[in-house]
């Protein structure tokens, strides 16, 4: 419980808030020592150190998120922490652990806690949009992808730790047309954006965490006499590759694109049109051929006929107080 703006405060009320042994001492009281948390900015960090630093001074609530979480609520998972709904909230995300999406709708971290702490040092994802490729005898664009943070809450701080990523998903890449014969689908977006379809079914998955995405089938043509394999778009370990939407006719050389990867920053996949690397975008599909998938937070690559889709955000929703010492992709509020 918040100690008094004002009034009496006694050695035995710091003790009760912040814990603590006897015999009390303020001299084991200074913030940011073993018992006072860093939000109680009234409190010295060493010297000089009274009762009155104390007035309104409160233990901040803390827990970490240790293992990798799909399209983590963080009022959600500081609750089930031991969190009483009301201390001031301090949530730290682990080196190495992925927090992500799987849905362009929801990010991969919800902060919905007003005045709310976050410290990451890990990696924080949002998902990347599918490549655009046949529908209803035409090309069809790429997909958005989705933010890797949205705030629902005011007086959010974010910390984002040196070696850390807060990435956007990347977009789909266009698909294209010749002859609405041949079809070329799009890159799928980093953030395990899927690769474009061409004739009804996925032809390459995004990749999981860590992976990069499928590559997507080649296509065997022997239409004049002469065997002629036509790649498919490569998976990226950020954007996927676009396919091949050749025009000879017979649907000869349609390749569907590459899946997106989850790997930061990643590296784009190379065939057929490059998906983008680590934040950039993804390639414009040029003679008949799909976008590149974008790479994180960036926009997939159009076609002649379909445009790719937009870079995730990274942080999405409520400005926060953000410091940045790490790597972003996508844009900020």
């Amino acid at each position: 419980m918040t100690l008094p703006a004002s009034g009496i405060i006694n050695l035995s009320d710091i003790q009760t808030e912040f814990g603590g042994a006897n015999p009390i001492g303020l001299s084991e009281y200074y913030r940011g020592g073993a018992y006072v948390t860093s939000n109680n900015t009234g409190v010295p960090t060493s010297g000089a150190i009274g009762i009155a630093d104390f007035y309104g001074a409160v233990n901040q609530f803390s827990f970490t998120i240790s293992s990798s979480t799909q399209e983590a609520n963080l009022n959600t998972l500081a609750i089930a922490a031991g969190w009483d709904g009301s201390a001031p909230l301090l949530c730290n995300v682990a080196s190495s652990v992925y927090v992500w999406s799987d849905n362009t709708s929801n990010p991969g971290l919800l902060l919905n806690v007003a005045n709310a702490t976050v410290v990451n040092n890990g990696y924080i994802m949002g998902k990347g949009g599918a490549g655009g490729g046949r529908g209803n005898n035409a090309a069809t664009s790429g997909s958005a992808g989705g933010p890797a943070i949205n705030i629902t809450a005011s007086g959010v701080v974010i910390t984002n730790s040196i070696g850390a990523y807060i990435a956007g998903g990347g977009g789909g890449g266009g698909g294209s047309e010749d002859e609405a014969t041949n079809y070329g689908g799009g890159g799928g977006g980093a953030g395990g954006g899927n690769g474009g379809i061409i004739y009804g079914t996925v032809t390459a998955a995004g990749g999981a965490i860590g992976a990069t995405g499928a590559t997507a089938p080649s296509y065997t043509s022997d239409d004049d006499g002469t065997i002629v394999v036509y790649p498919g778009g490569a998976g990226g370990g950020a954007g996927g590759g676009g396919g091949i939407g050749d025009g000879d006719g017979g649907n000869r050389g349609s390749t569907g694109g590459g899946g997106g990867g989850r790997i930061l920053p990643g590296v784009g996949g190379t065939i057929i049109m490059d998906g983008g690397s680590a934040g950039n975008a993804g390639q414009s599909g040029t003679n008949y051929h799909a976008g590149g998938g974008g790479g994180w937070g960036a926009a997939g690559g159009s076609s002649a006929d379909a445009g790719g889709g937009a870079g995730g955000a990274a942080i999405s929703g409520t400005s926060p107080t953000l410091t940045n010492n790490g790597t972003i992709y996508g844009s900020t509020v």
